[in-house]
């Protein structure tokens, strides 16, 4: 779909946040302007009025024999790099920790643009890591792959995580939740004056991408 001689290309290719875009945009296309349910009228229509116009050119289907083999081949491919993998947690959704750092990964359809965390019941802003891993043009490694590092607070942690869009509307499909028993104590506050967290700064992940 890209010239493999583009130097730029593999450098797009190689940030995860901008692939998941690229394919979310080529999804948009075949299912949207390229649909033949859309794009079929429209093709008659022109041909049509070429004709009544005394020209004779090409049938409508040179072109929407070009649209079906292409959309087939986008969608296969989205569908082979994990465009439509569900929203799952890698792992249980229960467990007992002793450390206080907890990390957790997961799939996702490219729908999904951000995950937004709530543990018992605050919201907040940990940046989401899609992971791509060899990221090149002909890499076939899943572009749903995402990880979160979050802290726990001793006892249970009611973990929320809920998918966003690209619009950033509420996915009410994109739900999971985790409970986390952190058997650990709190860490002691020596050494972080003037330290202040602010939830609600976006993550850089927040971008009109």
């Amino acid at each position: 779909m890209v010239d493999g001689n583009d130097t730029q290309m593999p450098l797009f290719f190689q940030n995860p946040p901008f692939r998941r875009a690229y394919w979310r945009g080529l999804r948009d296309i075949v299912t949207g302007p390229m649909n033949l349910a859309n794009s079929g009228p429209v093709v008659n229509a022109k041909y049509a009025a070429f004709i009544a116009n005394g020209y004779n050119p090409g049938g409508p289907s040179e072109i929407t024999g070009f649209l079906t083999p292409a959309i087939t081949s986008i969608l296969s491919q989205l569908n082979s790099a994990g465009a439509n993998a569900p929203f799952a947690l890698n792992g249980a959704n229960n467990f007992t920790t002793a450390n206080d750092l907890i990390t957790l990964s997961g799939t996702a359809p490219i729908d999904v643009k951000n995950i937004l965390v709530t543990i018992n019941g605050n919201t907040y802003s940990y940046p989401v890591t899609w992971v791509i891993t060899n990221a090149s043009i002909a890499d076939t490694t899943p572009i749903s792959n995402w990880s979160v590092r979050l802290t726990a607070s001793p006892g249970t942690n009611q973990i929320a995580l809920q998918g966003y869009d690209r619009f950033g509307n509420l996915m009410s499909n994109i739900a999971q939740t985790v409970t986390v028993n952190y058997t650990g104590t709190a860490p002691s506050p020596q050494g972080l004056e003037g330290f202040t967290t602010n939830p609600s700064i976006p993550p850089a992940s927040q971008s009109p991408w």
